[in-house]
């Protein structure tokens, strides 16, 4: 009887991971098609550099649309062409694509500039 629910409970949790990762990964598929579909361009200003795993970064940034602030950040990798070989400090500005539909999604495009 032990070992029924034992079994029963190790197929509950292994059915909820599988679907929690399934939507995580839809909401971020979703997100990037969107972004892609109605990219804007604007600048934004590096506010924080955090380290990451295996020689990234965290880079976190603020940028306005419309008079309205938002803040974002993503793992940076240096290696990526589009971006510049020199570290990169707060205070840096770049460019970033943002969706005009939501303006909250958004990913720095390139180039980082004092």
């Amino acid at each position: 009887m032990k070992n029924k629910v034992k079994n029963s409970l190790a197929g509950v949790l292994s059915v909820s991971c599988i679907l929690f990762i399934g939507i995580v990964y839809y909401n971020g598929w979703k997100e990037y098609n969107s972004l892609k579909k109605n990219a804007e361009y604007t600048k934004a200003i590096v506010l924080k550099i955090e380290s990451g795993p295996k020689s990234k970064y965290y880079v976190y940034f603020e940028y306005s649309i419309n008079g309205q602030l938002f803040q974002n950040n993503i793992l940076y990798q240096r290696r990526k062409p589009t971006f510049s070989s020199r570290p990169i400090i707060i205070g840096d500005t770049c460019t970033i694509a943002y969706d005009r539909k939501n303006p909250a999604i958004s990913t720095i495009y390139r180039d980082f500039s004092r």
